[in-house]
C-alpha cells in the first residue's frame, strides 16, 4: 500500500506544469494527461485520496462488470480522477448602475473527456495501483461485502415494526 502511495504521489509531482484548462485545447493526449495529473497536485488532492479513488473505481468495476474489459476500468478511473481534477473559472467584478443585473461575470472551463486521454491517465492510474487492486482485490471485495451485511442488520434491528425473513 505504501508504495501504491508512493506511485500516485510520483505521477502528481511529475505531472509537468499546471496547464490552464482553457489553454488545453489543441495539446497532445500525453500533454492533456499530465496537465491532470499537475491539477491534482495543484489542488492539494492527498494521495491517499486519489489511491481511493482509484481502488474504488476498480472495485466497483470488479463487483459489477466483466473484469477482462481492463481497457474499461481504467478509462473509469480516470474519468473519477478527471473530476477530481476538476475545472478552472475566472471571475471578474462588473461595473452596473442596475443593481438587479449580476455584479460579477463568471466563466467556467471543464476538460472534455477524450478517449486518449482518459485511457492513457487510467493506464498511469492503474500502474501505480496495480499490487493493490489486482493481488488484493478479492479481499477487498469480500470486506466490503461483509460491512454492508452487518449495516444491514443493524438497520433492520432498529426499524420500528417486524420484518419477515426473505421479503424486502
Amino acid at each position: 500500500m505504501k508504495l501504491a502511495l508512493q506511485k500516485v504521489e510520483g505521477l502528481m509531482r511529475n505531472g509537468g506544469r499546471n496547464i490552464e484548462v482553457r489553454d488545453l485545447k489543441g495539446a497532445t493526449p500525453a500533454t492533456k494527461a499530465n496537465a491532470m495529473w499537475a491539477r491534482l497536485r495543484e489542488q492539494s488532492a492527498p494521495p491517499g485520496k486519489v489511491l481511493a479513488a482509484i481502488i474504488g473505481t476498480a472495485m466497483c468495476n470488479a463487483a459489477d462488470r466483466d473484469t477482462r474489459k481492463k481497457e474499461y476500468r481504467q478509462v473509469q478511473i480516470a474519468k473519477v480522477l478527471g473530476r477530481m481534477a476538476g475545472g478552472q473559472t475566472k471571475r471578474w467584478p462588473t461595473h452596473h448602475t442596475d443593481c438587479t443585473l449580476p455584479q460579477e461575470k463568471v466563466i467556467s472551463w471543464y476538460v472534455a473527456s477524450e478517449g486518449l486521454v482518459l485511457r492513457e491517465v487510467g493506464k498511469k492510474a492503474e500502474d501505480a495501483a496495480d499490487f493493490v487492486i489486482h493481488d488484493h482485490m478479492e479481499a477487498l471485495l469480500t470486506h466490503h461485502k461483509q460491512r454492508l451485511k452487518d449495516k444491514s442488520k443493524r438497520i433492520l434491528k432498529k426499524l420500528p415494526f417486524p420484518v419477515k425473513q426473505g421479503s424486502r
